[in-house]
């Protein structure tokens, strides 16, 4: 397969939409579809597409003890997590709700919040949340997201494609759901997790240490008024996105498993 140029642009996702009846993004937290594949969306919804999008880490805990969860609350501009991750899952609905996709949230815990069976944090800091490597204490939440995630899946009737984070960044709740999409029997493309991709750096690293899946085709001809519009849904998350308040898009790009027939 090539890569389409900017006069075909819409090649694969016209081909997407006429060979799958069902549209599956598993999206780590609760902003992260939009913000990496709202176009898609947008275009698959036109097309009125069986689209569900998952959120898997959707909860903080009350105490936030960790670094990253603090500096989080703080560019945030919230003092209360619950309060946060509240407005953060009503915004997260309102939008999807208006491209008229299925919502789920699993309800599981944000890495910057979460605790071994000690009460101890996992990721107790930045440079581990951000290192691309799960912890093994993490072993058993996988294994019960991945489970969790079949149950949904297998509900869905028709030609299903599933739709994950390549994990640009190395965050470890992307880095988990990557994983457990490479495991999952089902055709399935990978997006470039944004912002983690507005850093050339952070692509270039990923593909260092990966060479498993293939440029696709990107969104040349975005629609940039309509996408900072989804993004807007989210007033929680602006100040901590955006924090020069200029907003920044870029082209959405997908790939796919080197060893997989799409079509």
């Amino acid at each position: 397969m090539s890569i389409i140029n900017t006069i075909d642009y819409m090649l694969y996702p016209t081909k997407l939409a006429k060979s799958y009846d069902n549209f599956i993004f598993l999206s780590p937290h609760l902003d992260d579809a939009i913000l990496s594949c709202g176009e898609l969306l947008r275009y698959l919804s036109k097309k009125n597409k069986n689209i569900t999008v998952i959120t898997i880490f959707t909860k903080a805990l009350r105490e936030t003890i960790s670094p990253q969860g603090r500096q989080f609350l703080k560019r945030c501009g919230y003092s209360s997590s619950i309060k946060l991750y509240k407005d953060f899952n009503l915004e997260d609905e309102k939008v999807l709700n208006f491209l008229k996709i299925k919502c789920i949230h699993l309800g599981y815990t944000d890495a910057a919040w979460r605790k071994d069976k000690g009460r101890k944090l996992i990721y107790r800091n930045p440079n581990i949340q951000f290192s691309g490597i799960v912890s093994t204490k993490d072993k058993n939440l996988t294994q019960k997201i991945s489970k969790d995630l079949m149950k949904h899946i297998g509900r869905l009737k028709g030609k299903k494609i599933i739709l994950g984070p390549l994990s640009i960044g190395g965050h470890v709740d992307h880095t988990i759901i990557k994983k457990i999409i490479d495991g999952i029997k089902l055709p399935k493309l990978y997006w470039e997790d944004y912002p983690y991709n507005s850093n050339k750096g952070n692509i270039k690293d990923y593909f260092a240490k990966n060479n498993q899946e293939k440029l696709l085709f990107k969104i040349y001809k975005l629609n940039y008024s309509f996408k900072k519009n989804l993004i807007r849904f989210y007033q929680s998350q602006m100040k901590s996105l955006f924090p020069q308040g200029k907003m920044r898009i870029i082209r959405e790009a997908y790939y796919f498993p080197k060893n997989l027939t799409l079509f």
